[in-house]
Formats: structure tokens, C-alpha cells, sequence
């Protein structure tokens, strides 16, 4: 059989006084120093994690997509100007003439063209998918390098 524990005695308990009861331990100088660098350092995390959702994107013009899941586009100079919050912001017509991509042009015909004797691929002289010089071949038109049986490169599409 098990023995039932029998509840102590309620002891009416008095205040102690203000002499028994402990002091609150106030920090050293270095634990609050301590404690002050970390809660700078905490702050300067938080500032950077909102700059990283926030700002970058804006910054860099990557915004949100829409919930439709498709990307906005985004607004060029053309565009119509954002409604004004009656204050100047100071962009002029120059600024934002900056901020406009060119018009994407037509590569120019390069006046020769480089093949590969080992792969039988032909590049524009810009290309950065050039062979070595000992397995280059020179050809004067497009036309030359498809007669020889080379075929063009689909990273410079000559």
C-alpha cells in the first residue's frame, strides 16, 4: 500500500524586513557596457534586414510581383509622369532621360569572321567563345565559312 503524503503545515509566513530581503544586483560598468554593444549590434541586423527586403528591390528596380504572379513592368521616360504629392522631388527631364535604356541596335557585319578547325564552328571576332590561334581559320564572308562546311556559333550568331 502506498502511504499518502500528508501536506505540511501552512506556516503563516511574515514580511521579512527590508534588511533580510536581497538587493537588486545593479550591472557592473562592463556588463552594461557589454549589454549596450550588443543591443547596437542587434539594431544594426534589424537595419540591415530591412534594407535587404525594402530598399534593394526599389534600388535595383526588381519590385514585387503582382499577385497575379506576373512581373510588373516596369514605367520608362515615356511613360506618363506619377501623380504629384505637391512636393518637388527635383528630377528634371535629364535625369530621367539618364535612366532610359537605348533603343537596342543591329550588330554591324563584321568584315571577317573566325573558325574553329577542331569544332568546324565560326564566330564573329568579338565573340568570347574564340579557339585557340593555332585552331583558328579566317574567312572573309559569311557565305565562305558555310561553303567550307562550318557551322555558326550560337552563342555570337554571326
Amino acid at each position: 500500500m502506498r502511504r499518502k503524503r500528508q501536506a505540511a503545515p501552512e506556516k503563516e509566513t511574515e514580511p521579512a524586513s527590508e534588511e533580510a530581503l536581497p538587493l537588486a544586483a545593479k550591472p557592473s560598468e562592463a556588463e552594461a557596457a557589454a549589454r549596450r554593444k550588443l543591443h547596437r549590434r542587434y539594431l544594426l541586423i534589424v537595419a540591415f534586414l530591412i534594407a535587404m527586403i525594402f530598399v534593394l528591390p526599389k534600388l535595383y528596380g526588381t519590385g514585387q510581383s503582382s499577385a497575379a504572379g506576373g512581373a510588373q513592368p516596369k514605367q520608362t521616360a515615356s511613360a506618363a509622369p506619377a501623380r504629384s504629392s505637391g512636393r518637388s522631388t527635383g528630377t528634371t527631364a535629364a535625369t530621367t532621360s539618364q535612366r532610359s535604356t537605348p533603343e537596342p541596335t543591329e550588330p554591324a557585319v563584321p568584315d571577317f569572321y573566325i573558325g574553329n578547325k577542331n569544332s568546324r564552328i565560326f564566330h564573329r571576332p568579338d565573340c568570347k567563345s574564340l579557339p585557340a590561334e593555332k585552331n583558328q581559320v579566317r574567312f572573309e564572308t559569311r557565305d565562305e565559312a558555310e561553303a567550307e562546311g562550318f557551322t555558326p556559333c550560337a552563342r555570337c550568331n554571326p
